[in-house]
């Protein structure tokens, strides 16, 4: 599990879009110059709203709230952005090109394409780690045209997010952990009296891979994968190790190397 870090994300991003054909692709597949959607000013904002009702008795005594809906807006200016993308700005957007030309239409419920657009913005943090956030939706706040003599001409977009997998998915929020490791995990361990007092006998599973081992230590420890576990004791697998019943062990599947690759922790029961 990732350490949790408190955190205060600073800047803005880049948006990409790409049409969303049921299943999301990779960062490098989306992520791409083709795919911009544009340059975003004073950054973007992703909202998620919950619709509640409560429920409770005349006395105010019980009382019980539950989500009846939810919705979730990316919205973004963007002071840059192609003529070519209004079929993703519009839903009744229809672009056609020859040469030396580019014709939009926009209007008419018959050419509504009911199309879904995969959206990911970037965040960007050398520090602490990018931040991926992806919705699937449409564009559903319209959009406005303008032309000023001493302002930008903004396109301003408002995504309403729709399920992109049958878990109702509405925001994947992915974030890197830059210095974070993976405890090792993976082992269950049992323990039983073993056959001299003073001993106990410890069953691992699953069995460990061919050419690794096993270490043990006293106490609870969590160690990182492909942690080299330098102060643990080499352990056979097999023989009884000596304990106290309510001693806590940890083992550790260790690979040629001496670095973990899985661990298990367990009470220990002891022979008198």
């Amino acid at each position: 599990m990732a350490d949790k870090i408190l955190e205060i994300p600073i800047g803005s991003g880049n948006l990409f879009e790409t049409e969303f054909t049921g299943s999301i692709p990779d960062d490098a597949t989306i992520e791409t110059e083709a795919n911009r959607l544009g340059r975003i000013e004073k950054g973007a904002t992703v909202q998620y709203k919950p619709t509640t009702k409560t429920f409770k008795d005349d006395y105010g005594i019980i009382q019980r709230t539950v989500v009846t809906e939810e919705e979730v807006t990316l919205k973004a200016s963007l002071i840059a952005w192609s003529s070519s993308n209004m079929d993703v700005f519009s839903m009744s957007g229809r672009v056609s090109e020859s040469a030396g030309r580019r014709t939009i239409k926009i209007g008419g419920l018959q050419n509504v394409s009911n199309k879904k657009y995969l959206f990911r913005f970037v965040h960007p943090d050398a520090e602490l780690g990018d931040v991926r956030i992806t919705i699937v939706g449409t564009n559903t706040g319209g959009f406005t045209l303008s032309y000023k003599l001493d302002d930008s001409g903004n396109l301003d977009l408002e995504v309403t997010a729709q399920p992109s997998d049958s878990e109702g998915t509405l925001i994947v929020y992915d974030e890197e952990v830059l210095g974070d490791t993976v405890k090792a995990s993976g082992l269950s361990v049992s323990s039983a009296a073993g056959s001299t007092s003073g001993t106990t006998t410890l069953t691992v599973t699953p069995v460990k891979s061919s050419g690794d081992s096993y270490a043990v230590c006293r106490g609870a420890a969590t160690p990182a994968v492909g942690q080299v576990l330098t102060n643990w004791s080499a352990w056979d697998g097999t023989s009884s190790i000596t304990a106290t019943t309510g001693d806590i062990l940890t083992v550790a599947e260790v690979d040629g190397t001496g670095a973990a690759v899985k661990a298990g922790i367990v009470v220990a029961t002891a022979k008198a």
